[in-house]
């Protein structure tokens, strides 16, 4: 059964900031009026294409498409809809035709605090740069931009109940920094210098933190210069990847006892498989993996 519903038909001011994407996303629902089918033919996950439907109901402040029972109902204009994105989709495809130099690497994303190591050594990183479209954010960021299908493919942390996917390494963090001894004489609580909430090391610290460590008081949420200035200046401990302590120069320190426990923490590349190769996808994942164990 076909339908349609009667709702507001005005866009709203967010409809400016809809990507391609979204735009050829709701396209298609709408004429095919089938998550399943277009997912199937666009190449992508049918999660991305209920990210992209409710990112345009949202910054459109309307709805678009509605269950009932095994029937999708759509828009009453979902057909003057259609024909306003064909329209997009057809000019966004004719300028592409003319670019001059039209970028066709694929888009990478890497986690900040990786790509910030990562770039200590520069030919490694002017390599990367050359085979794809290097686009860098936070792991939370990462991760919805992966699903929405914007990003061909992701190395970041994983969560700490997240399944692995086939490409995943495991990379020893530790302990630098040093604190200060209380005036009364007791053992003072350890004091944590942790990294912002968008930081992907930032779940790590805290695993650590609740199995090995009973007393700690956080003293700063910093991270980059800031991070390295207050850890050489004594004022507490922060727990970083090897690699990242190395290339920030930063000295590795004796620790307290509690933060001395072997730690680790799972990184790993997800790629569409329909975008990337297996080979291609092996060959970035092991150049991380050489650079991240070696330093």
């Amino acid at each position: 059964m076909e339908g349609t519903m009667g709702l507001t038909t005005g866009f709203g001011a967010g409809i400016s900031r809809l990507s391609f994407d979204t735009i050829r996303v709701v396209r298609d629902v709408l004429k095919k009026k089938s998550l399943t089918q277009v997912a199937l033919d666009l190449g992508i996950s049918q999660p991305a294409v209920t990210f992209h439907i409710k990112k345009f109901e949202k910054l459109s402040n309307r709805r678009i498409i509605e269950r009932v029972g095994n029937d999708m109902i759509v828009a009453a204009d979902a057909a003057s809809i259609v024909e306003l994105f064909d329209e997009i989709i057809r000019l966004e495809s004719e300028l592409g035709s003319i670019a001059v130099h039209p970028d066709t690497r694929k888009t990478l994303g890497i986690s900040s605090e990786l790509f910030s190591t990562y770039t200590a050594h520069r030919l490694r990183a002017l390599d990367l740069v050359k085979r794809f479209r290097v686009s860098v954010d936070s792991a939370a960021a990462l991760s919805e931009r992966y699903a929405s299908a914007e990003l061909s493919a992701v190395f970041r942390p994983l969560g700490q109940n997240e399944s692995a996917p086939e490409l995943t390494i495991e990379l020893p963090m530790h302990w630098v920094g040093a604190g200060g001894n209380r005036t009364d004489g007791r053992a003072p609580p350890l004091p944590i210098i942790l990294e912002p909430k968008s930081s992907g090391n930032l779940g790590a610290t805290i695993r650590y933190l609740d199995e090995y460590v009973n007393d700690y008081q956080v003293v700063a949420e910093v991270t980059g210069e800031s991070l390295k200035f207050l850890v050489e200046q004594g004022v507490g401990y922060a727990m970083l990847l090897d690699a990242r302590f190395k290339s920030m120069g930063i000295t590795r320190t004796v620790v307290p006892e509690a933060l001395r426990k072997p730690f680790k923490t799972r990184f790993a590349l997800f790629y569409n498989k329909r975008r990337i190769s297996l080979r291609e996808a092996t060959n970035v994942f092991e150049g991380f993996a050489e650079f991240f164990l070696a330093a």
